[in-house]
């Protein structure tokens, strides 16, 4: 994978109390390589920068 190239797919689920939650999936290159939940809170959008966090954490494992 290119670096800085994130292969994001997008996700979605069901609450026990039927609220849909929704995300985006950053998978790193390989295998065995640990998964992070990431939230912005209460005031953000997954869209404000949370991508360039994921970026960070993805090639940070692909290296290790």
């Amino acid at each position: 994978m290119p670096r800085g190239h994130l292969r994001r797919t997008r996700v979605e689920f069901k609450t026990i109390d039927n609220v849909t939650l929704r995300g985006d999936f950053f998978k790193a290159a390989g295998d065995g390589v640990p998964c992070i939940v990431m939230t912005q809170g209460l005031s953000l959008l997954k869209e404000h920068y949370l991508q360039n966090y994921a970026r960070k954490f993805v090639e940070a494992a692909s290296l290790a």
